[in-house]
């Protein structure tokens, strides 16, 4: 299984960077069909994946001075309440 998912994964992340879509667009259908996942745990999984790929990104870049990266702190404030309200849902 881990076969498949590696060059899966690598395409996608391909597709989309090229493309710049979010990345359970592709990631939760590809976690259904050809992985075998339920949809729950396909999009909870894309969640994970999703995420985790993003810190890292993030933090790749953070020392590079890239300031596209550099939020307003209402903005971070705002982001951060959104991101607990969608985490309280989800574990609803």
């Amino acid at each position: 299984m881990l076969l498949i998912a590696i060059p899966l994964g690598l395409a996608i992340g391909l597709a989309l960077g090229a493309l710049g879509g979010g990345g359970s667009i592709l990631a939760v259908p590809a976690l259904v069909y050809v992985l075998g996942q339920d949809p729950a745990t396909a999009t909870t999984s894309s969640l994970v994946i999703v995420g985790v790929t993003a810190v890292i990104g993030y933090l790749f870049r953070y020392g590079t001075g890239n300031k596209l990266l550099e939020q307003p702190l209402p903005h971070k404030i705002v982001i951060v309440i959104v991101m607990l309200m969608f985490l309280y849902n989800v574990g609803m």
